[in-house]
């Protein structure tokens, strides 16, 4: 005769670790079932948490909305925490400028969260960096300016910290 409470454990044991997988070519969601906003993001690792900043193109628009931030513990199923980086009226990232390639950084000097980003007007002739700080990983991350290093225009960029 089977015994339907050990058939019952052994079924919800095997379903509690199931690893979630990533379809190829698949749109894929947050944990809430929404299709996740990070485009052209970045990732940082604090403790055994993975963070995913990226930007928030729902509104189907080239124009800043938001830098959103994800986290994860597998890399997989990612759950929406809030917006890090939001819009601002008269500075380089508010809603008719363009703010794109979010990556975030910890600086131990001062335990703040450094969040740098290529920062531009609507029509691409600005080409600068921005950088905004925070104390937690998601923020909210607080605007310190946008320039051009060097005087040089910066546009897609990659982020590098030793040690």
């Amino acid at each position: 005769m089977v015994n339907w409470t050990s058939l019952l454990v052994a079924i919800g044991l095997c379903l509690s670790t199931y690893a979630a997988v990533i379809v190829p070519g698949a749109t894929w969601t947050d944990m809430s079932g929404n299709v996740i906003q990070a485009h052209g993001g970045g990732f940082l690792k604090v403790g055994s948490t993975f963070y995913w900043y990226g930007e928030d193109k729902a509104h189907n628009s080239g124009l800043f909305r938001a830098v959103s931030c994800y986290t994860s513990t597998d890399l997989v199923s990612w759950t929406r925490q809030n917006d890090a980086l939001t819009p601002q009226s008269n500075t380089m990232i508010s809603t008719s400028n363009i703010v794109e390639r979010p990556k975030v950084i910890f600086n131990k000097k001062n335990s703040e969260y450094v969040m740098w980003f290529h920062s531009d007007s609507s029509n691409y002739g600005a080409a600068m960096v921005g950088v905004a700080t925070a104390k937690s990983p998601c923020g909210p991350y607080t605007y310190k300016g946008s320039w051009r290093p060097l005087g040089a225009e910066s546009r897609d960029m990659g982020l590098f910290q030793e040690g």
